[in-house]
């Protein structure tokens, strides 16, 4: 049995740092402690992350303690996934959008990724 897939926790005081000067694609789960869907979210993409774990980095940022970075990023509702290319926002999945659709996009960003 494999363990759980669980993004490292992030804050104001270092997203600039580990998210935006990535040198590699990021991905952040975006929840919040109301959300009662939210544990739910990398339970069903954990089988389409795992082949991109060598290549990514994967945090968690909780919305309702760090609401700054939640608001920079426009997020009205978690749970929700951000994905980082070279410090850019390049794309905002909310709730618990189809996962193939979710699975070719991160495919197609990740080869753009080059990485």
């Amino acid at each position: 049995m494999t363990e759980a897939l669980v993004g490292t926790p992030i804050s104001e005081a270092d997203f600039e740092e580990k998210v935006l000067k990535s040198p590699v694609p990021v991905l952040v789960e975006v929840w919040a402690s109301e959300c009662v869907p939210c544990p739910m979210m990398l339970r069903h993409l954990e089988p389409l992350l795992r082949p991109y774990l060598s290549r990514i980095r994967l945090f968690s940022l909780d919305a309702s303690t760090h609401r700054q970075l939640a608001e920079r990023f426009q997020i009205r509702s978690t749970p929700a996934l951000l994905v980082f290319l070279n410090g850019q926002l390049v794309a905002h999945f909310v709730h618990q959008v189809d996962v193939a659709h979710i699975h070719e996009r991160l495919k197609a960003l990740l080869s753009e990724g080059g990485r």
